[in-house]
């Protein structure tokens, strides 16, 4: 064209726009190819996400309809559990992670359900133990794609830096173009093999070190109670009240002696046998013998070391027999009766009764110990094949007694586990009930009334906060995009919703930070954030009206919205109080007390003559 063409009708502007253009258009797709990876990871959780229903239908909805049948859950938990490790085994290491998210999401929803249905503690119980033993693969999973990924990344960033787009010409940058785009496909093709790769390869190996775990605050808390001081103002408040305290035992009213009597009494002795350092020493030596035997054997066999391998091998008998002997000393046996073995014959039969060891967080040698039973687990299957595998050197008989003891080791460690679990659920419990005990004093922060009207008000109410800056976020994001597609302007309605967005949200808060209190005692705290919910809530119903009458073509969202405000906290609730609040009962909330007290103390005397 230019070098037919006028002058006058010159296409150079034109061609220099155009190049400019590609030129810019290239720069644009280079600075985009870092995020291929994230867009892969993206592409991964929109696969594990669409496993949703699919994981409702067997974790919830399941479970509802067997017991509105009237069966018992314990052979659907069996069933849940070996469907749930399909799930995991079978799965990309890619989507590991993201399948382990969502059942601790599940989790947490059915331990909601449990409180209104204590029928599902045993779903509860199946999730919390299945995802505390597979949960231990996710850091050498994660450690696996980390690798990868920086070695592919390193690789992407070559690619990169090869990709030439100075230059000016179209067909230089066209040509530039195709290079790399086989290069940079090669590059994502790899890294979609990475993520590809199936989980089960990787759980063949060992748990990562307890050094890798996340380790939890030291041993199980041990509280001062002695040293803990007294409220003076709480004394003085008892001692004006004669008609009570002066007919409380002496024991009640000489508190600190009290509590110095009870930190004694509940002081454990020094073992005289320190088990876990014999088996600790016991297991050391046993390793160091097995290593300095297989140290001393010849690689090879040949005519020359025939008397040195017969000698090996004589020694390695006989440690082999000696710690048959040391294992039937412990008071094992190598034959478990049959009922014992088929209630642990697989992981799933075991981990569906065992009671979770979540609530033992609170200490690092406990959480060693569900590692290593953990391990045990793992390890079990390997020891129940060496029957057919091992070693000539060692008789069937022998095998067999070994693969005895091992089954009874893990018997014992079932039943001590189990004892662990419950006496772990128990002190939860406990810590709950002095934290709410040491709320019931408290008077710089708040004051305390007795809640004689149905709490379910109180529970309704948290809920409703809870989940109202969730949909009206929901909200606010549809009419945006009904605005963009509408080409309409929304700003002045989405202002006034994200602002009573975080008006919930803060209310919410406050409600999360209540104190925990005995059942059917309330704090002004409480009833503030109450009635601060119940105005709130009647502003933005009618807040609410108002918007759906001003903007008709947002009615479908803003109804949606207005339903979430309905409640029934009573409408007489003004000024921080109701009128089914009653004045504190001292007396006989105090007798109950003293009843509590003197339970304690008997179990206190009775653990003394135990030690």
């Amino acid at each position: 064209w230019q070098m037919v063409a006028s002058r006058e009708y010159t296409a150079a502007e034109i061609y220099d726009l155009l190049t400019r253009l590609i030129v810019d258009w290239r720069r644009l797709e280079l600075s985009t190819w870092s995020r291929l990876f994230d867009m892969e990871d993206k592409r991964c959780e929109e696969e594990v996400d669409s496993w949703w229903f699919v994981a409702y239908e067997a974790i919830v909805a399941a479970p509802l309809s067997i017991l509105e049948s009237g069966d018992e859950l314990q052979e659907h938990a069996r069933g849940l559990f070996e469907t749930l490790q399909e799930f995991i085994v079978d799965s990309a290491i890619g989507h590991f992670s993201l399948r382990i998210q969502m059942l601790q999401s599940f989790r947490d929803y059915v331990g909601l359900i449990r409180k209104s249905t204590p029928s599902f503690a045993i779903v509860h119980k199946t999730l919390s133990n299945f995802l505390a033993y597979y949960s231990r693969y996710t850091v050498s999973i994660k450690q696996t794609l980390q690798n990868g990924r920086q070695a592919l990344e390193k690789d992407m960033k070559d690619v990169l830096l090869l990709a030439s787009w100075k230059d000016t010409n179209v067909n230089a940058l066209r040509d530039s173009a195709k290079r790399s785009h086989r290069k940079l496909f090669k590059v994502v093709r790899k890294y979609r093999s990475l993520l590809a790769q199936p989980a089960h390869g990787i759980m063949k190996q060992a748990f990562p070190d307890l050094s890798q775990v996340a380790q939890v605050s030291p041993v199980l808390r041990r509280g001062d109670i002695g040293t803990h001081n007294l409220d003076e103002r709480a004394l003085q408040i008892c001692e004006q009240s004669s008609e009570i305290w002066s007919e409380r035992p002496a024991r009640f009213r000489n508190i600190s002696t009290t509590v110095a009597n009870m930190s004694s009494m509940s002081q454990m002795h020094s073992p005289i046998l320190d088990m876990p350092g014999i088996l600790d020493q016991l297991t050391n030596n046993l390793i160091e013998d097995v290593k300095a035997l297989r140290k001393e054997t010849p690689a090879i066999a040949t005519d020359e070391n025939t008397d040195l391998v017969k000698h090996l091998t004589a020694r390695k008998r006989k440690l082999f027999s000696d710690v048959l002997k040391n294992v039937r000393h412990m008071g094992f046996r190598s034959n478990t009766s049959t009922d014992i073995l088929s209630q642990q014959a697989s992981l799933s039969f075991i981990l569906t009764r065992m009671p979770p060891f979540e609530t033992l967080n609170s200490s690092a040698k406990l959480g060693a110990s569900e590692y290593y039973l953990h391990q045990f687990f793992r390890l079990m299957p390997a020891v129940r094949q060496a029957s057919g595998s091992h070693s000539e050197d060692i008789n069937g008989s022998e095998v067999t007694r070994s693969g005895g003891y091992f089954e009874s080791i893990l018997s014992a460690v079932i039943k001590q586990s189990t004892v662990l679990g419950e006496l772990a659920t128990n002190l939860k419990l406990l810590d709950g009930m002095v934290e709410k005990m040491q709320n019931v004093w408290k008077p710089d922060s708040y004051r305390l009334s007795l809640y004689t009207s149905d709490e379910r008000y109180s529970e309704q109410v948290k809920r409703l906060v809870q989940c109202l800056p969730h949909i009206i976020g929901t909200g606010c994001l549809i009419i945006e995009k009904h605005g963009k597609l509408g080409q309409l302007n929304h700003d002045c309605v989405l202002a006034e919703l994200r602002e009573w967005m975080e008006q919930f949200r803060t209310l919410a808060t406050a409600m999360e930070q209540e104190p925990g209190l005995p059942e059917k005692l309330t704090s002004s705290e409480a009833l503030s954030n109450q009635e601060q919910t119940r105005s709130g809530l009647d502003r933005f119903k009618l807040d609410l009206h108002k918007k759906i009458q001003d903007y008709p073509s947002l009615a479908f969202v803003l109804q949606e919205i207005a339903l979430w405000t309905d409640t029934d906290i009573p409408s007489e609730m003004t000024n921080g109080h109701v009128d089914h609040v009653a004045p504190l009962k001292v007396k006989s909330f105090d007798q109950d007390l003293l009843k509590l007290c003197d339970t304690m103390l008997v179990a206190l005397q009775a653990f003394e003559k135990t030690k």
